[in-house]
């Protein structure tokens, strides 16, 4: 504390401690009823946090049931997955399948004959890549340049407008020997490999050729370019690759393993667990946020307990507005009009509740009728987002419940600042006036004491 900082010097009075206790008089209450705001404002900041984390979440679960996909799901299954696997989509049609998968898709690969070492020469000139399915690209080959066995290795790999072979280089009891497999798979991947000679340097680009329709190449083939085959109820179905995704609509399937003869079946059905999780996630992201707000705004009239948004205006309308969207008809020409249709009902306290053998019914006969209850722009799910965008939009009331929370904060933190100054000032003026005093009564004192030595002396 400036200025004086001991008793006073004249009345023997503590004018630091009078100070400081007429100070903190002044400044106790005020600071009390801040901090009593500003704590009560987080807890709010933080109760609609919560509570927009519930929603967050139950919009999650809505977007799950808002397209027609979520609840219109197939389940393809393989009665042998060592040979085939298969995955299907909305789009699959319901159904048994009789499968045969005769052959796998095979990547061309050739390899030249073995060279000493790495470095050993291999030729100069061009050579020229393709494949059946007709992409191509040019190396020139540089005598003392790029003409050795890695060097060409690397100029195939770094070439940009190589789009049909990788390059590589495999050390056998013959040598090193240049390994090329084709990018594409099945015979659009077959390779063609055209060389000229310059005779630039010692060794012979030929060596690299090959030419699928002659019966004598220098590039040996360690794998022959082959097409996957696969029967489907009689139909035959050749493809490049193992991945087959255009021969039953809406139907991923994988080949294997090729094993002829060996006919299994492949079942598409409605995949009705993944509905009623779907619907399940719903329920239970809708019943949390009815937990969450009865916790917030509750009152225990016996203990005087009262939730953080007790009586909060904005909260109370979030809760009748679910309520009754929950509750109203879904309308419009769909079979299902209501979740209670679906076997779900609510409690007294408002949760939601699943009767499984109603809702396994429901699905069961029939996705379709209960995907249009909940999808679409006027279906259950779609009116609930709507709704939870009027609250947690950009424009949503809690989003600005918040908003107008951290600006009270704000404010509190000015009244603060406010109120030091205010108190330091109010210090500063109690010390001038107690200084004075002290002064005074020091003067009055010396007088005093004059006065009796005087009147002693006579």
């Amino acid at each position: 504390m400036a200025g004086i900082s001991a008793g006073g010097i004249g009345s023997g009075l503590d004018v630091t401690g009078l100070v400081r206790q007429l100070v903190d008089a002044e400044r106790a209450p005020v600071l009390s009823r801040l901090q009593k705001q500003e704590s009560k404002a987080d807890s709010r900041i933080s109760a609609f946090g919560n509570l927009t984390n519930a929603l967050d979440a139950f919009k999650t679960s809505l977007a799950k049931l808002k397209t027609a996909a979520s609840l219109n799901g197939r389940l393809a299954v393989s009665a042998n997955e060592e040979l085939l696997k298969a995955a299907a989509t909305s789009k699959a049609t319901a159904g048994q399948y009789s499968v045969e998968v005769k052959a796998l898709a095979q990547t061309h690969k050739l390899a030249s004959a073995g060279f000493a070492s790495q470095s050993a020469v291999v030729g100069s000139g061009e050579i020229t890549m393709s494949n059946a399915k007709g992409d191509n690209f040019s190396l020139m080959i540089a005598a003392g340049v790029n003409d050795s066995l890695a060097s060409i290795r690397d100029a195939i790999n770094n070439d940009p407008d190589n789009n049909v072979v990788s390059a590589s280089i495999i050390k056998s009891d013959t040598g090193f020997n240049l390994v090329l497999t084709a990018k594409q798979s099945g015979l659009d991947g077959a390779l063609t490999i055209s060389t000229t000679t310059d005779g630039s340097d010692s060794g012979d680009l030929s060596q690299l050729s090959f030419d699928p329709q002659s019966g004598s190449n220098p590039l040996m083939i360690k794998a022959a370019a082959q097409d996957a085959l696969i029967e489907i109820d009689g139909f035959v179905r050749s493809s490049s690759s193992n991945k087959v995704t255009d021969m039953i609509e809406g139907v991923t399937l994988d080949l294997v393993k090729a094993q002829p003869g060996t006919v299994f079946n492949l079942s598409v059905s409605a995949d009705t667990d993944a509905s009623k999780k779907s619907i399940n996630d719903f329920v239970a992201a809708y019943n949390e946020i009815n937990k969450r707000i009865e916790s917030l705004t509750r009152f225990d009239a016996t203990t005087g307990f009262a939730g953080t948004l007790q009586g909060d205006a904005t909260v109370n309308r979030l809760a009748s507005s679910l309520r009754n969207e929950i509750n109203r008809m879904v309308g419009g020409s769909g079979d299902l009009q209501s979740l209670f249709e679906l076997g779900i009902t609510s409690d007294k306290s408002g949760n939601l509740v699943v009767n499984e053998s109603k809702l396994d019914a429901a699905l069961s006969s029939g996705l379709a009728k209960v995907s249009a209850f909940f999808e679409g722009s006027t279906g259950l799910a779609a009116r609930l987002t709507e709704t939870l965008s009027q609250f947690t939009g950009s424009q949503g009331l809690i989003t600005s419940r918040t908003e107008s929370l951290r600006n009270e904060k704000s404010n509190i933190a000015d009244q603060r600042d406010r109120l030091s100054l205010r108190v330091e000032a109010i210090e500063k003026r109690y010390l001038a006036q107690f200084t004075m005093l002290d002064t005074l009564i020091a003067q009055m004192n010396n007088t005093s004491q004059f006065l009796s030595r005087q009147l002693a002396g006579l």
